[in-house]
């Protein structure tokens, strides 16, 4: 499905898995009815593709609303300013069984920061409609999932928090704990090595950022050398 693959997706609402590839600047969209551990008939076929700008480094579904994130950085002349930016593609326009929306252009382009090498990573929280992007500078940024999508973009101009990862530090990507409502973010320091900074999944999401202000940390060992 492309060359350079390295994040995989999945939407099971309508079995699709979205491979993004590097080096030929795609994303692979892959039938998972017809190519799965049971049933191969559809793995030799020639998957529809989404092309997307180079630099991908992250790939997220919300089955919620079928819409696909894409996680980039641009080149930049200096690796101190190098911009991070999220990529919002319809999926219910491009999937496994209707590919008519594949050859658009993406739903939006967010512009997310720039730093010294971010590379953004998107985590989407189905259960509350949220997405989490790092690379918002050096610290996180939270989208309403319900009005950032493939087919309203009302609110992909701006994040309804940003949560800073400190200074020194930068925030490198999230998980997401369901059940134990919990947000955990790993976060990047030059001084105490990294740490994990940890949120309240019901008070820090795309409709209630009471939580966001102040996150709990799990402090790290030092790092290398100190």
């Amino acid at each position: 499905g492309g060359q350079g693959a390295g994040y995989v997706a999945v939407d099971q609402r309508t079995h699709t898995a979205y491979v993004l590839n590097n080096w030929s600047k795609t994303i692979g969209v892959i039938n998972t009815a017809t190519c799965n551990a049971r049933t191969t008939s559809g793995c030799a076929h020639s998957p529809a593709r989404i092309r997307v700008p180079p630099g991908g480094t992250s790939l997220a579904v919300n089955a919620q609303t079928d819409t696909l994130y894409v996680g980039e950085f641009s080149q930049a002349t200096r690796l101190s300013h190098t911009p991070a930016r999220m990529t919002v593609i319809n999926g219910a326009a491009c999937n496994a069984s209707d590919s008519r929306g594949c050859d658009a252009p993406p739903a939006a382009t967010v512009a997310l920061g720039t730093g010294r090498l971010l590379f953004p990573k998107i985590t989407v929280d189905q259960g509350t409609n949220t997405v989490y992007a790092t690379g918002a500078g050096t610290g996180m940024a939270v989208f309403n999932g319900r009005t950032c999508t493939g087919t309203d973009t009302r609110g992909c101009t701006a994040p309804v928090a940003t949560i800073p990862a400190g200074v020194g530090s930068r925030a490198l990507e999230a998980a997401v704990d369901a059940q134990g409502g919990t947000v955990y973010t790993s976060i990047s320091a030059r001084q105490i090595g990294g740490s994990v900074m940890v949120l309240n999944r019901n008070t820090c999401n795309a409709l209630d950022t009471s939580g966001c202000k102040h996150p709990a940390t799990i402090r790290g060992g030092p790092g290398p050398g100190a």
